[in-house]
């Protein structure tokens, strides 16, 4: 995953943008900026990562499981350790680095 985190940040800086195609939702958690879910070639929601995974109702209507790190940080968002503010951790290196970072 690491090689693919690299080719994609390569071209990202280079402007080009790719479409990732996934039914693993911690892939589309950790590399996307947005995100599609589709169904029956629908697009039912679009949006960045945080905004599609945080409808968990919907989720679980359309049969998606959320990502683990989304899960594990949301319920420390929830019990207050984590910011309350900004994006939750999309690694478990930045989850790592914001739970152990001086308060």
């Amino acid at each position: 995953m690491e090689d693919l985190t690299r080719t994609l940040d390569t071209l990202a800086a280079k402007g080009i943008a790719v479409v990732l195609a996934t039914h693993d939702m911690d892939v589309a958690y950790a590399l996307a900026d947005r995100v599609a879910v589709f169904a029956a070639g629908r697009v039912l929601m679009e949006g960045a990562p945080d905004a599609v995974f945080g409808q968990a109702d919907f989720c679980e209507r359309s049969g998606l499981r959320l990502p683990n790190i989304f899960q594990v940080a949301s319920g420390l968002k929830d019990l207050g350790l984590l910011p309350s503010d900004g994006d939750l951790p999309r690694s478990v290196d930045e989850l790592l680095r914001l739970v152990s970072a001086p308060r």
